[in-house]
């Protein structure tokens, strides 16, 4: 059975909208390009849109996975999705 987060992620993924969720304490905005299970973990694979305040190590946006059981999805955003 999928958690809530894995649905809306999903969702954010077939609509083509931006995650907006909080990883590692960080709010992150996110857009989703694979979805599915590793070793039985819902997990997906994302593109970080740039965070320039934050560090400059994430002003360039970086894809990376993220275990969505660590993710604390808190809304969708309509298009444009990046990096698509």
């Amino acid at each position: 059975m999928s958690t809530i987060n894995y649905g809306r992620v999903r969702e954010a993924l077939l609509k083509k909208q931006q995650v907006v969720a909080e990883y590692n304490g960080h709010i992150r905005e996110l857009c989703p390009h694979v979805i599915g299970r590793k070793n039985g973990r819902e997990q997906a694979l994302f593109y970080q849109l740039p965070i320039p305040l934050i560090s400059p190590l994430d002003s360039g946006g970086i894809r990376h996975p993220v275990p969505i059981q660590s993710a604390m999805v808190f809304r969708l955003n309509p298009p444009p999705l990046v990096g698509a």
